[in-house]
Order: C-alpha cells, then structure tokens, then sequence
C-alpha cells in the first residue's frame, strides 16, 4: 500500500506506512500545501482540503491503494455575507 495513515497538518499532508518488524513507522511522502481546514470522505477515500484567504480554495487528494491521486485545485465563488445570511443586498 501506498500508505497504512494519513496525517492532515496546516502545513500539508504526510503519508507514513507502519513497519511492524522495526516496531516503527516511516515517512513515505509529504504533499506541501497550506490547510485551513479539511472533510475526509472513508467510503472514496477522498481529503478536501481548503486554503486560501476565505478558505474558498479547495484541493482533493484521492489515496488509492498504489498512489495518490492529486486533483487540480478549484475556488468556490462565495456568496456574499447579506445574501448568505437571507437579508435583501
């Protein structure tokens, strides 16, 4: 496997496999990127990470049993704060 557990951080993401016989765990990859906050989705094994000044820039990250599967980042437009909040603009 790619990775047996995934670390978020606000700096990035780290994979570590666990290796029994050494009762130790190694550091297989790092991904850099600022991360405000993060979902994980178990059933597609899918990280959203968002960055960004509105944290409206969104990252996913797809760990698949051989690799990582990183996917292009997007921005979601934000509505604006009166309209968010149901009052007339």
């Amino acid at each position: 496997p790619v990775s047996d557990f995934v670390v978020v951080t606000s700096a990035g993401v780290e994979l570590y496999l666990v290796l029994p016989e050494r009762k130790s765990v190694r550091l297989v990859k790092t991904i850099a990127t600022d991360v405000s906050w993060y979902v994980y989705s178990h059933e597609t094994r899918l990280f959203l990470l968002a960055s960004g000044a509105q944290d409206n820039s969104l990252l996913g990250l797809q760990v698949q049993p051989q690799t990582v599967v990183k996917m292009p980042r997007f921005e979601v437009q934000l509505a604006p704060v009166s309209a968010a909040l149901g009052q007339p603009a």
